[in-house]
C-alpha cells in the first residue's frame, strides 16, 4: 500500500499539446487543455497570442486582395483598384473597374485582374491596361466560296475575332465566311502581305466581295473578322477560380495554361487557355474546345489547389486530379476521381502544408490529401479531431454558413483557419503530420489552439500577417492587446489524477514558472471533482518594456529566467486535480514556462 509519508513530483515540462475539445478532460494528454482561448506554446513558453492594431481604413468595402507583386498590394475596392505600398504605407489609385468583385492571378511575371467586365494585366509599373484578345487562326487553305477547308485553331471565347485564309484563284471576287451575322466592325484583310480596303463587307450574310479578284497563292489572302458571343466571354469572365497549371505546375505563378472554373452558371465546367509559354497568347485565349465537365455527381466546383505534379479539383463531396501529360506533339490533361465521399464545402481553407493540401469540410472536419493518385481510401486523412467538438463545443458545432465561409493561411509554418471571428490555428512546426497507419493517434497528437475576436475576410502575407475586415487591413503586433484593449486569456489542464485514480491524494504544493523578461499575470484556480474552485490566487511578474513603454511596469529587480512561485494548496483528499489560469489584464502575457505539482497518497478510494 501506498503510504501518506511518500511525497511525488509530477512536472509538465512543456504545455505544448494545444486543445483538445473531443475528449473528456481526464482523458486527454498530459500536455493538452480541454479549454484554451487567446494563448499559445511560443518560444517554448505558453503565452498570449500575437494582439491586434488597425494598419489602414480604405474607406470602402475591400473585395480582394491580391498576392504580393513588386513588393506591394493590389486590393480592389467598387469600381476601383489600389496600389499599397507596404514599407512607405502610402496608397495609390491605379485603375477604374467595374464596382463588382473580382480574382487576381498571378502569372508569367504579370499581375492579372479579372472580374465581370475585363481581363486587366498590371506590369511591374503597376500600369493597368485590358487584355487584347487572341485571334485565332481557324481555317486555312479555304476555297472562296467555302467548298474546302482546314479546320486550325479554335474560337477565343473572351474575344471576337477570328481569321480566315483563303487559296486565291485570280477569278473571285466574293468570299465567304464561315458564319453570318458577324459584328458590323469592317474586317482587316491582308492579300499577298497587303493591306487591302477597295471591298465591301456584308455582316448579314458573312461575305466580303473584293472591288477585283485576289491573285493566285496558297494562303494569300487573310480575313480578320469579328462576331462576339457576350455568353461566351462571360463563361471565362464570372468565373471565381483562376489558377495556372501544366508543365511548371510547382510554384504559385507556374504553369503553361490559366484553368478556370467556379462560374455559377457552369457549376461542373472547367475552361483552360491556350499555351501561355514562349509568348504564347495564355490568357488572351480561351478556345471553346477546352472544356471539361465534371458531371459524375450533381455538386458544383469549390475549389482547386496544386499538390505535386496534380491540379487538385474540390466539389462538395468528392476530389479530382488532372495530370499533365506531354508525348511529344499533344498534350494531355488526365482526369482521375480521388475520392467520392470527402470533399470541400469550405473553399479557403485549402492551404499547401508541407507538400500536402490541407482542407476542410463542414460536415466532418479538415484533412490532409496524403495521395494524388486514383481513387483510395487512404489518399485523405483526417487531422481536425482535437478540435471538431465532442466532449466540449469545437470547430463542427459552429454556424454552417460561417464554416462555408471560412478563410485561412499558412504563415510562419502555422496554420490559421478563420471561422466567424474564431482561429483555429495548427502549429505544424511543433506537430507536423506523420501518416500513421492509425489515423486517430496521428490526429490526436497535433497542436490546435483557440483564438478569439479576429476578422479575416480575408487573411494576406508579406513578412507580417494581416487581416481584412469590410473596409479595414489590421495587422499583428507583439504588444499583448488587441486596439488597445485586453486580450481575455485562459488556460486549463488536464483533470489529473497522476495515474492513480484509485487512491486520495492530498495536494501539498504547486510550483508554477513564470517568465520574467515581459510582463506576465496570471490567476491560479485550482479545481478537484467535487468543487468549481476551491484555491484561487493572483501572481504577478513584471519587467519594464520599451516596447509597451508603460512605467507603471518600471522596476530595478530584474530576474533573467523564469520564476518558480510557490502555492500551498493543502487540497486533502482528491481524486482528480485540474489549474485553470486565467488572464485579462492589458499588456500582461500568461508566461507560464512549466508547472511543478507535489502530492501525496492518502488511501485507496472505498465504497
Amino acid at each position: 500500500m501506498i503510504t501518506n509519508t511518500s511525497y511525488y513530483e509530477f512536472s509538465l515540462p512543456q504545455l505544448n499539446g494545444g486543445i483538445n475539445l473531443r475528449e473528456q478532460p481526464f482523458k486527454i494528454e498530459d500536455n493538452q487543455s480541454p479549454d484554451m482561448l487567446n494563448v499559445w506554446f511560443k518560444d517554448r513558453i505558453l503565452s498570449s497570442r500575437w494582439g491586434q492594431a488597425l494598419i489602414r481604413n480604405f474607406g470602402a468595402e475591400i473585395l480582394a486582395v491580391s498576392p504580393m507583386f513588386k513588393d506591394s498590394f493590389v486590393f480592389n475596392l467598387p469600381g476601383s483598384l489600389y496600389k499599397w505600398d507596404e514599407e512607405n504605407d502610402t496608397i495609390s489609385e491605379i485603375a477604374q473597374v467595374s464596382s463588382n468583385a473580382g480574382t487576381f492571378l498571378l502569372y508569367g511575371g504579370f499581375l492579372y485582374f479579372i472580374n465581370d467586365e475585363n481581363i486587366y494585366k498590371i506590369d511591374s509599373s503597376f500600369s493597368v491596361s485590358a487584355i487584347i484578345p487572341y485571334i485565332p487562326t481557324v481555317y486555312i487553305n479555304v476555297a472562296p466560296d467555302f467548298s474546302t477547308s482546314d479546320a486550325l485553331d479554335a474560337y477565343n471565347l473572351i474575344g471576337g475575332g477570328f481569321k480566315v485564309t483563303y487559296n486565291g484563284d485570280a477569278a473571285s471576287t466574293v468570299y465567304k465566311l464561315p458564319m453570318g451575322e458577324l459584328d458590323a466592325t469592317t474586317p482587316e484583310i491582308l492579300v499577298d502581305g497587303e493591306i487591302v480596303t477597295a471591298f465591301t463587307f456584308s455582316a448579314q450574310n458573312g461575305t466580303v466581295t473584293f472591288t477585283s479578284a485576289p491573285s493566285i497563292g496558297t494562303n494569300n489572302v487573310e480575313i480578320v473578322a469579328y462576331k462576339t458571343v457576350s455568353s461566351d466571354k462571360e463563361k471565362i469572365l464570372n468565373c471565381k477560380t483562376f489558377i495556372a497549371f501544366g508543365g511548371e505546375s510547382q510554384s504559385l505563378g507556374g504553369g503553361t495554361r490559366i484553368f478556370a472554373m467556379k462560374n455559377e452558371e457552369y457549376p461542373y465546367t472547367i475552361w483552360r487557355s491556350g499555351l501561355g509559354a514562349n509568348q504564347g497568347p495564355g490568357i488572351t485565349y480561351f478556345p471553346d474546345t477546352s472544356v471539361e465537365t465534371l458531371d459524375q455527381n450533381s455538386e458544383a466546383i469549390t475549389g482547386a489547389a496544386k499538390q505535386g505534379g496534380a491540379l487538385i479539383i474540390f466539389k462538395e463531396r468528392s476530389i479530382f486530379s488532372i495530370g499533365y501529360e506531354f508525348d511529344g506533339e499533344d498534350v494531355y490533361y488526365p482526369i482521375n476521381e480521388i475520392n467520392s465521399s470527402i470533399g470541400c464545402d469550405m473553399p479557403l481553407s485549402v492551404q499547401l502544408i508541407d507538400n500536402r493540401l490541407i482542407f476542410f469540410n463542414s460536415e466532418s472536419g479538415g484533412y490532409a490529401l496524403i495521395s494524388t493518385d486514383g481513387l483510395s481510401e487512404n489518399a485523405i486523412k483526417p487531422i481536425s479531431g482535437n478540435i471538431n467538438g465532442g466532449a466540449s463545443f469545437g470547430l463542427l458545432n459552429m454556424d454552417k454558413d460561417d464554416l462555408r465561409a471560412a478563410t485561412s493561411i499558412d504563415f510562419e509554418r502555422k496554420y490559421w483557419l478563420n471561422v466567424g471571428g474564431q482561429v483555429f490555428l495548427w502549429d505544424y512546426d511543433i506537430s507536423p503530420y506523420y501518416n500513421y497507419s492509425d489515423y486517430e493517434k496521428a490526429q490526436r497528437r497535433l497542436t490546435w489552439y483557440r483564438f478569439d475576436n479576429i476578422v479575416a475576410k480575408p487573411f494576406f502575407m508579406s513578412q507580417s500577417l494581416y487581416c481584412v475586415n469590410d473596409s479595414t487591413v489590421t495587422g499583428f503586433i507583439e504588444r499583448k492587446s488587441d486596439f488597445g484593449e485586453p486580450i481575455a486569456k485562459r488556460w486549463k489542464s488536464k483533470a489529473f489524477d497522476f495515474g492513480k485514480s484509485n487512491y486520495l491524494k492530498t495536494i501539498y504544493r504547486i510550483y508554477p514558472s513564470i517568465r520574467t523578461d515581459t510582463n506576465s499575470n496570471i490567476e491560479l484556480s485550482i479545481i478537484d471533482e467535487t468543487k468549481n474552485t476551491v484555491f484561487n490566487t493572483e501572481i504577478e511578474s513584471k519587467a519594464f518594456s520599451w516596447g509597451e513603454n508603460n512605467w507603471a511596469d518600471f522596476t530595478f529587480n530584474v530576474f533573467r529566467f523564469a520564476k518558480p512561485i510557490e502555492i500551498k494548496s493543502n487540497l486533502k483528499k482528491v481524486i482528480y486535480l485540474q489549474l485553470d489560469i486565467t488572464n485579462d489584464k492589458l499588456y500582461r502575457d500568461i508566461g507560464v514556462s512549466d508547472i511543478i505539482i507535489k502530492y501525496y497518497v492518502n488511501k485507496t478510494i472505498r465504497r
